[in-house]
C-alpha cells in the first residue's frame, strides 16, 4: 500500500508536503471554514480535467457494510485525514517524545487517523498489538512506556474488568483515545482514576471523516461525556427534521462538511450525492451544540427504538444500565413487536461470578428514575459481545439477527412482559491475527463474494483496498 507521507516545511511555509505513488500535492496547515472541496468533488474534478490521476486524491479504498448486508466502498483521501491528524497533534500536544500504541485494529478509523496519519507528523514511536488480552495490553503498555494510547469503549470495559490490572506500572501513560461508540460517562471516570490518564474521546464517520475531538484542556465533564469541538476548519449544522437549523441546546440531526470529509462512495454517484444532497453531508447520528461549541451525541438514527409512537434512544438506556454494579457490558436494541411496534432488549455481559434478572435490571432503572416505557422488556445474557470485524463497536445487527432467532425458538405467548433469558446466544467469529479480513456469513452476501467486489474495485481504481467493515 502507498501509504502518504508528511515533512514539515520550513519556518512560515507549513503546508503538509503530502505523496501518494508518484503523485504529489500541498495541502494548508491553516484550515478554515469555506476551505474545502468535497473529495468525491475533486474526484471528479480530476477525472474530467485530465489533471491527474486518482490516485493524486484517493490512496485506500474502506468497506462499509451498506444497506442490506450489501457492501459499498468509501474513498478515503490521503490530503484529509493528514489535516485531522495535523489537528490531532495539536489538540492531544503530541511530540516526538511520545509513544503511541495501537490497541484495536490497525485499519479502524480511529486507529488509522492516530496511528498512521498523526504520529508520522510529529515522529512519535508507534507499538502495535495483534489482538486484544487484557495481560498482553498491560504487559505492552509498561515495556514500552507507551504515552498515549487508542482504545474502543468496549476494550475500555474489558481492560477495567482485568483482575490484574492493579499490578502494572502505568506511570508513563498520559492519554486514552476512545473512538468508535459512546463511552458512558461514568466508564471514562473509571479509566482516568484506574489508569491515571486524560480520557480524549472524538466522533467522526467511516464515509465521512473526523468530525469533532475533545482536547487536552477541555473541562472533565465534556471530556467525559461529550465529543468535543468540530476539527478546525469543520462548517457543522444541527436540522430538524424539516433539514432546517436549530439554535444551540436543541436536538437533531447532524451534518458538516470540510476538509477531513473523506470522499464518496465508489460506483454509488446516486448515494454520493443523497449524502451531500444539503450541500453538508448527512451523518447518521444526532445530537445538539451548547452554547460553549461543544458538540454533544445522542445517538445513531438508525439505532432509534420507537415504542409505541415514543422514541427511546438506546445510548440513554445503556449508560442507565451501565451503573449496575453487575453490569460489564451492555447494547440496547428494538425488537419488533405487533403490539407496539418495537420493544427494549438489552443484551448484558455480567461481571464474573455474577447472574442478573429481567426484574433486577427494571427495579435498578426504577431507582434510577428512568422512564417506565424505556426499561427493557426482553433480556438476553451473553458471555461475550459480538463485535464488528474491526473490533470497534459492538455489532447490533448481528444481536438483532440473534434475538429474533431466540425469540421465535423461546417464544411463550407474547405477553408484553414476556422474560428471553438465553446464554449463551451469541459467539464471535475467530480472528485472524493479521485482521485484513474478516470472513461472515451473517446476512446476504458471501464473504466469498464481498471479496471478489473488494478486490475488483481496488484494481479499478489501482490502490490496495483496506478489507474490513467498521
Amino acid at each position: 500500500m502507498n501509504w502518504p507521507m508528511s515533512i514539515v516545511l520550513a519556518p512560515g511555509r507549513r503546508s503538509n508536503y503530502c505523496r501518494s505513488g508518484n503523485h504529489r500535492y500541498l495541502m494548508p496547515s491553516t484550515l478554515s471554514p469555506g476551505w474545502f472541496r468535497p473529495a468525491h468533488r475533486w474526484r471528479s474534478h480530476v477525472l474530467s480535467t485530465g489533471a491527474a490521476s486518482n490516485r493524486t486524491v484517493m490512496h485506500r479504498l474502506l468497506q462499509q457494510a451498506g444497506r442490506r448486508g450489501v457492501p459499498r466502498l468509501i474513498e478515503h483521501t490521503a490530503c484529509a485525514r493528514m489535516a485531522s491528524g495535523r489537528i490531532y497533534i495539536d489538540r492531544l500536544r503530541l511530540t516526538s517524545n511520545d509513544v503511541i500504541a495501537g490497541i484495536v485494529s490497525i485499519f479502524a478509523g480511529n486507529c488509522d487517523l492516530i496511528v498512521h496519519h498523526t504520529a508520522p507528523q510529529v515522529g512519535a514511536k508507534i507499538v502495535l498489538i495483534d489482538y486484544f488480552e487484557p495481560e498482553s495490553v498491560c504487559r505492552l503498555l509498561q515495556s514500552e512506556r507507551v504515552t498515549c494510547a487508542v482504545f474502543v469503549p468496549t476494550l475500555l470495559h474489558r481492560l477495567l474488568a482485568y483482575d490484574r490490572l492493579g499490578q502494572y506500572d502505568f506511570s508513563s501513560l498520559r492519554i486514552v483515545t476512545s473512538f468508535g461508540a459512546i463511552l458512558a460517562p461514568e466508564i471514562a471516570a473509571e479509566v482516568e482514576h484506574a489508569l491515571g490518564v486524560t480520557v480524549i474521546q472524538g466522533y467522526g464517520a467511516s464515509d465521512y471523516g473526523a468530525l469533532a475531538s475533545t482536547a487536552i484542556d477541555d473541562p472533565q465533564h465534556v471530556r467525559l461525556a461529550g465529543v468535543g469541538r468540530p476539527l478546525t476548519g469543520t462548517e457543522l449544522r444541527i436540522c430538524n427534521d424539516q433539514g432546517a437549523a436549530v439554535v444551540p441546546g436543541v436536538p437533531g440531526r447532524i451534518f458538516a462538511r470540510g476538509p477531513h470529509s473523506v470522499g464518496g462512495f465508489v460506483d454509488d454517484e446516486p448515494a454520493t450525492a443523497q449524502a451531500w444532497e444539503s450541500g453538508y453531508f448527512a451523518l447518521g447520528d444526532f445530537g445538539h451544540m451548547d452554547d460553549d461549541g461543544y458538540l454533544w451525541l445522542a445517538g445513531r438514527i438508525r439505532e432509534l427504538i420507537i415504542r409505541g409512537g415514543q422514541n427511546i434512544v438506546p445510548a440513554e438506556v445503556e449508560s442507565a444500565i451501565l451503573r449496575h454494579p453487575r453490569i460489564a457490558e451492555v447494547a440496547v436494541i428494538g425488537l419488533p413487536d405487533d403490539e407496539m411496534g418495537e420493544r427494549v432488549c438489552a443484551a448484558v455481559v455480567t461481571k464474573a461470578g455474577t447472574r442478573l434478572t429481567l426484574e433486577a435490571i427494571q427495579e435498578h432503572l426504577t431507582a434510577a428514575g428512568l422512564a417506565r416505557f424505556k426499561h427493557p422488556e426482553r433480556l438476553i445474557l451473553l458471555d461475550s459481545m459480538p463485535m464488528n470485524p474491526a473490533a470497534t463497536k459492538i455489532d447490533k445487527r448481528a444481536l438483532c439477527r440473534r434475538a429474533q432467532v431466540a425469540e421465535s425458538v423461546s417464544d411463550q405467548g407474547g405477553s408484553a412482559r414476556l422474560k428471553h433469558e438465553v446464554a449463551p446466544v451469541l459467539g464471535r467469529n475467530k480472528r485472524k491475527k493479521s485482521m485484513d479480513f474478516i470472513p461472515t456469513t451473517d446476512g446476504p452476501g458471501s464473504s466469498v463474494e464481498q471479496q471478489a467486489i473488494i478486490t475488483n474495485k481496488g484494481s479499478e481504481f489501482n490502490v490496495d483496498p483496506v478489507k474490513t467493515d467498521i
